[in-house]
């Protein structure tokens, strides 16, 4: 949550800075292969103890395929096109990652390590719609803990709301929520 509002909403990942290590901790170099909407790129980190992989990366907009040793690396923002995509269409990890491979080999570009973008790209893609669910329920359960509950009772909300859908649903799903009184008996969904 930190990293979006730094970035306000991944807009201008390119001012994030990642600060070099304070410690006198035994780095190792490690090598990744960054994806990009147009490109990979190989980037190489210094990791030690208080500076880690993933930590450096997630600073930089990218998210990585394994904790400990990432091999490949994916740009927040293909996660979140691929995310916005899903959501549109059926989704098809297989068929978009070798759209994707095959567009990048277009351009001259290989992946250098012997799997297959698709696996990594699936458990980045899965870790990543893990990491936003998990942000978006820690937020809800922030929001609920300061906010009492509505009751009809006590004035707070009135019969009406709970007596009819918002507008917003039936402009939304007219199929469902189609007319003003949707829930009389009898009605059926084929008239």
């Amino acid at each position: 949550m930190q990293y979006m509002h730094v970035t306000g909403s991944l807009s201008t990942v390119e001012n994030v800075v990642v600060p070099p290590c304070v410690h006198s901790c035994a780095c190792r170099q490690l090598q990744v292969t960054c994806l990009y909407f147009n490109r990979l790129e190989i980037m190489t980190l210094s990791v030690c103890p208080c500076r880690s992989a993933p930590l450096q990366l997630v600073a930089l907009g990218l998210f990585v395929c394994a904790p400990v040793s990432p091999l490949l690396i994916v740009d927040f923002h293909v996660l979140e096109l691929v995310k916005a995509l899903f959501v549109h269409m059926t989704p098809n990890l297989s068929g978009w990652t070798e759209a994707l491979e095959s567009f990048l080999n277009n351009r001259g570009y290989k992946l250098a390590t012997e799997d297959n973008l698709r696996r990594r790209f699936s458990t980045a893609y899965h870790w990543y719609l893990v990491l936003t669910i998990t942000m978006v329920e820690h937020v809800v359960n922030l929001v609920s803990c300061h906010t009492r509950p509505l009751n009809v009772e006590d004035g707070s909300v009135s019969d009406h709301e709970h007596v009819q859908p918002s507008e917003y649903l039936r402009v939304q799903c007219p199929l469902c929520f189609r007319d003003n009184n949707w829930r009389r008996s009898g009605d059926t969904v084929n008239k």
